[in-house]
Order: structure tokens, then C-alpha cells, then sequence
């Protein structure tokens, strides 16, 4: 009994996508607050048992094919998003607006950045870190952590022991936040997924001593790249033609968009993952539903109001 309570169900993927998001978005941070929540803990133990006693429970297959990614994709975007691409190096390095939102979003990547980065359970998000000092202690920085563990809970997964890898995932959550040193400047209002994802851009322009302001720009400029050369065609089995084309062009051309996509917003990948959610439910409709609310929930790390839609495609499915 106890053995088959641990092992992979149907239900073990959707309740580690959960927590998954939780990290994503960084609520997880959070986790020992939230399930305060008599009603949140009810609803975090209900979908966990769900996940591993509900035997029937539908899972879709989720088809990514690499093959459907093409140079010719590369060439194309090149071309179709030079509006952005023009305005990024138009504007590098200078017209910042230091106001507002956008100064906002720019101190919270790099408290971001610098949180997981520094060791755990310590506040040295006002030290100044060398890059000498990163590499010498990135064994026990956050991020370190978070890779080793994820690497055990996707040993577990190959094990089939998905249910254990779950529940020791959850634990080890509840207990980093338990202990875990929040920054006050670390922009608990939002989702933190475009800055967590700004890591990387931050960690190149910090090496090369580019310009910091400049970084969630460039990442945001490469999420709409990404969405057209490499997340369509695996996961949508879709490449760049005439039925999207003309589409890209009104948004990659229209002075509004090409300010919202190149600025340091939290919008840009959010938008992406809902351009993926209401594509692949006009193309598969019902048949692929889950992978749209997929989809909206990745979006929604990125900015909460995606996750409205997210009841809407349920009511649907349930309908259909």
C-alpha cells in the first residue's frame, strides 16, 4: 500500500506542474504564510490526494517536437521583428524612464538576481558581490540549491516514485520558507517571473560590465523571438507562414507594442504565453484544452491577471 501511494500516478506531473508554478512565480517564498490560509491547505492537501488516489484521472500527452524548429524560422524573425530589434539598439544604454513601474520592475530583477545568487537563508541583497565571489560560493547560493534538489526530484520521476518526489518537493518548499530571509525591496505585489528569468541576461551584462537598466529589456526583446522560432513549431507544430505573418507585423509594427515589448515591463512574457494558450485552442479546440491552461498558467507567473482566463478554458472543458 504504502509502496503504490509513493509511486508515479496520472495525477503526480499536474500536482508537480503546481508547485513547479509556485517557484516560477515565487510564491513558494511564501508557502508557510499562504498555508496559514485554513482554506489554501485544505485545497494543497485536497489536489495532492486527488493527484494519487484518483486512478482515471485524464492526462493529455504533451507532444513537443525539436524537428518543426528551422533556420528558415531564424531568418524570418530577423527580418519581421527588426522594429524591435532597431528600437532596442536605438535606445540602449540611454532614454530611461527612472519613474514609476519602470524603475520598479528594474530594482526587483536585480534583487532577484542577487537573492538567488547570495546564500541561502542570509540578507546580503545590499553587499556588493564580485564575480570572483559568485563562483566561489555558488555551491551553496539559492539557485544552487534549487537546481540540486529539482535534479533529485527528476531522479525520483525516472525511479516512478513521482508521489514521493512530490511530497518531499512540498516539504522542502515549506521548510525553505519557513527560514528563508525575504528582501523588503523584493516586489512581493507581482509574480516574479520575468525577473527570475532576467537572471541570465543580468549575470552577462554584470560580467561584461554592460549597462544593468538595459537587461530586462534585452530579455524581454527575446521572449517574442522565442515564442516565434522556437515554442510555436515544438509545441504547436507550427512555423512562421502567411497565416501568421501578417499578425506578427500589426503587433511587431505598431509603435505601442514595440515600446511594450522592448520596455522594462512584466507584460511581454506573459503575452507570449497567451498568444501560445489562444492558438493552440483555435487550432485543437477542445482536444488539447489542457495544454492551453497550461499555457495561461505559465503566463500567469509572469502577470496575475492571465490566471482569469484560466476558470473560463476549465468551464469549457468541462462542457465539451
Amino acid at each position: 500500500m504504502i509502496k503504490n501511494f509513493l509511486k508515479t500516478t496520472n495525477g503526480s506531473k499536474y500536482f508537480l506542474f503546481l508547485i513547479i508554478l509556485q517557484i516560477l512565480s515565487h510564491n513558494f517564498i511564501f508557502i508557510n504564510l499562504i498555508t496559514k490560509n485554513i482554506y489554501f491547505l485544505f485545497g494543497l492537501i485536497s489536489i495532492f490526494l486527488f493527484s494519487i488516489f484518483f486512478e482515471n484521472l485524464y492526462s493529455e500527452e504533451l507532444k513537443i517536437d525539436y524537428k518543426n524548429i528551422k533556420i528558415r524560422d531564424f531568418i524570418i524573425s530577423t527580418l519581421i521583428f527588426l522594429p524591435l530589434i532597431l528600437f532596442y539598439i536605438k535606445i540602449y544604454n540611454s532614454d530611461f524612464n527612472w519613474g514609476g513601474d519602470y524603475r520598479d520592475n528594474i530594482i526587483f530583477s536585480l534583487v532577484n538576481t542577487k537573492f538567488w545568487l547570495t546564500k541561502i537563508f542570509s540578507d546580503k541583497i545590499s553587499d556588493l558581490i564580485s564575480i570572483k565571489y559568485l563562483i566561489l560560493n555558488f555551491y551553496n547560493s539559492r539557485i544552487f540549491i534549487l537546481i540540486f534538489f529539482s535534479a533529485f526530484i527528476f531522479f525520483l520521476y525516472l525511479k516512478k516514485l513521482g508521489n514521493l518526489a512530490n511530497l518531499l518537493f512540498i516539504i522542502l518548499i515549506y521548510l525553505w520558507s519557513s527560514f528563508e530571509v525575504v528582501p523588503t525591496s523584493f516586489g512581493i505585489k507581482d509574480p516574479q517571473g520575468s525577473y527570475f528569468v532576467n537572471i541570465f541576461s543580468n549575470l552577462i551584462f554584470y560580467y561584461f560590465d554592460f549597462n544593468l537598466l538595459d537587461t530586462l529589456r534585452l530579455t524581454n526583446l527575446i521572449s517574442i523571438l522565442l515564442w516565434a522560432i522556437i515554442l510555436r513549431p515544438i509545441f504547436l507544430e507550427e512555423n512562421l507562414d502567411f497565416k501568421i505573418i501578417p499578425f506578427i507585423i500589426f503587433y511587431a509594427w505598431y509603435p505601442q507594442f514595440i515600446y511594450l515589448q522592448v520596455g522594462a515591463s512584466t507584460e511581454p512574457w506573459a503575452i507570449i504565453f497567451l498568444f501560445l494558450a489562444l492558438e493552440n485552442f483555435f487550432k485543437h479546440k477542445f482536444d488539447r484544452i489542457f495544454l492551453t491552461i497550461i499555457f495561461l498558467s505559465i503566463g500567469s507567473c509572469f502577470k496575475s491577471q492571465i490566471a482569469l482566463l484560466i476558470p473560463v478554458f476549465t468551464f469549457f472543458y468541462f462542457i465539451s
